[in-house]
C-alpha cells in the first residue's frame, strides 16, 4: 500500500517502521519531527503503577504492550530500563492510596510487595526514613523516549512539510499521528491534556522509578543511565500554549 502517515512523534514513527518493514511504501510528513509530548515524555512503562479500578481494559492493554517492549527495544538498540517501580506512600494517608493499589494488582496476578520503611530502605535506600512504607512493582519498566525517538529517525525518512495540509501524493491509506490537534472531522475525538516536568542531573539517581503520593499529590521520579532523573508531573486539561509555568 501507500501510506501517508502525518506526524512523525513516537507512534507515527513507530507506525511507519513497522509499515516499511513489512513492504509498503510510506511517506511521514511533519515539519517539526519530535518536538510534541514524546521528545519530554518520562517514559515508564508502568501498566501496573497506573492501573486504575475504573479502567481494567487499559490495564491489560498496557500488560501486551509492555511484553512487546523487550524485543522491540533490542531491535532498535535502546536500553530498557528493568529496575521496576517503588510506588512510595509518604504519610498514612499515602500509604492507603498505595495499598489499594497492591490490592487491585493482587485481583489481577501482577505482582506488587507491600514494604515498610525498613524494607523500602533496602530497596531503595536514597529515600528517607521518613516514608510511611510503599510497594514495589517489579515488573514495571522505562525507556528514554528521546533514545527511541533517534533509532527510529534512522530508519524512517521525514518530509518537513506541514502535516496539517494535503500533502501532494497519491495514497491508499492515511495515518493521523498529529497529537492533540486532529484536523475536522476528527478533531473531536482527542482532548489536550498538558503536561510539564524537570529534568535534572544527579551522581546519585535513584536505582529505580520512584512513584506514589506526597500529602496526595502524585509525583514521580524517572532515572536514566546517563544520571539524568525526570521528576513529574502536572496535569492540566487545556489546550493554551505549551509554554512552562
Amino acid at each position: 500500500m501507500r501510506v501517508l502517515v502525518r506526524g512523525a512523534g513516537i507512534i507515527g514513527l513507530a507506525v511507519a517502521e513497522e509499515l516499511l518493514l513489512r513492504g509498503h511504501r510510506v511517506r511521514v510528513v511533519d515539519p517539526a519531527p519530535c518536538s510534541g509530548a514524546s521528545g519530554v515524555a518520562a517514559g515508564m512503562l508502568a501498566p501496573a503503577a497506573e492501573a486504575t479500578w475504573a479502567a481494567p481494559g487499559v490495564l491489560d492493554l498496557g500488560l501486551r504492550g509492555l511484553a512487546l517492549w523487550p524485543g522491540y527495544a533490542e531491535r532498535l538498540g535502546v536500553p530498557l530500563a528493568a529496575a521496576g517501580t517503588v510506588l512510595v506512600a509518604r504519610d498514612g494517608r499515602d500509604l492507603v492510596e498505595a495499598r489499594r493499589q497492591a490490592a487491585l494488582l493482587a485481583e489481577h496476578g501482577i505482582e506488587a510487595v507491600p514494604l515498610d520503611p525498613a524494607a523500602l530502605a533496602q530497596v531503595e535506600p536514597r529515600l528517607t526514613s521518613r516514608a510511611a512504607g510503599g510497594v514495589l512493582l517489579p515488573g514495571d519498566r522505562s525507556v528514554d523516549p528521546r533514545a527511541v525517538l533517534a533509532a527510529l529517525l534512522e530508519r524512517v525518512e521525514v518530509d518537513g512539510v506541514d502535516a496539517g495540509v494535503d500533502a501532494r501524493v497519491e495514497h491508499d491509506v492515511e495515518v493521523l499521528a498529529t497529537g492533540c490537534s486532529l484536523r475536522a472531522p476528527y478533531s473531536h475525538l482527542v482532548r489536550p491534556v498538558r503536561g510539564e516536568a524537570v529534568r535534572l542531573r544527579s551522581d546519585d539517581p535513584p536505582s529505580c522509578v520512584v512513584r506514589g503520593w506526597v500529602f496526595g499529590e502524585p509525583v514521580y521520579l524517572v532515572p536514566r543511565a546517563s544520571g539524568e532523573v525526570v521528576v513529574g508531573a502536572t496535569v492540566e486539561e487545556h489546550d493554551e500554549p505549551a509554554v512552562p509555568t
